[in-house]
């Protein structure tokens, strides 16, 4: 059997939002999907926290060389750079 139930967590435990029809004592398996989204005040889609991703690469001029370093283009020179 499988069934859908919207509960929230808190102190660690599960509680239903409204009534679960199951008898008292019965193992369940609990598959957890967020509803809105957000754990602990932070959105849970990574786009949202890119900058914990980010790496120093050590490379000063990676944003106006991208092409360079990517695709082997010529490097710009500080005149030619997209400002």
């Amino acid at each position: 059997m499988t069934a859908s139930v919207d509960a929230i967590y808190e102190n660690g435990v599960f509680r239903p939002i409204g009534e679960v029809t199951l008898p008292e004592g019965i193992r369940v398996h609990i598959a957890v999907a967020l509803i809105d989204g957000v754990v602990n005040g932070v959105e849970s889609d990574p786009a949202f926290n890119l900058a914990e991703l980010a790496e120093d690469t050590g490379i000063a001029d990676l944003a106006t060389n991208i092409d360079h370093y990517l695709y082997g283009l010529p490097k710009r020179t500080d005149e030619q750079a997209i400002r």
